[in-house]
């Protein structure tokens, strides 16, 4: 619908078809690459150098890759949860923080709770 003195914007109906998408982990570090996969895992675009990289890594090697044709056209920015903002408990440096001791009022690991807080 038209409003009075106002112009359509001819790109509106050009949609995300031409939309190019970009690697967010090089944007993170200030470089602008063309993606050219989806980790699902990571819910995170990258190009090729970073999907193969995230294949090495031994945190990342069995997270779920889709190849450029199979990639989402669009991805909401909704992440689950922030891998990178991981934090090791400082008992168990092997071991990441999952559990919280209202009681105590500390952060732990699995093995912190097993064996410092199983009555709590």
């Amino acid at each position: 619908m038209e409003v009075p003195g106002k112009k359509r914007d001819p790109d509106l109906d050009k949609g995300s078809t031409d939309a190019t998408v970009y690697c967010q982990p090089c944007g993170e570090g200030g470089k602008r690459a063309v993606a050219q996969g989806f980790c699902q895992t990571c819910e995170e675009y990258m190009c090729a150098p970073c999907v193969e990289y995230h294949k090495r890594l031994k945190m990342s090697r069995n997270h779920i890759l889709l190849s450029k044709d199979k990639m989402p056209s669009f991805y909401p920015s909704t992440k689950k949860s922030a891998i990178a903002d991981t934090d090791y408990c400082n008992n168990h440096p092997k071991e990441m923080i999952k559990f919280y001791c209202p009681t105590h009022g500390n952060l732990g690991c699995g093995d912190c709770v097993v064996l410092d807080h199983r009555s709590c």
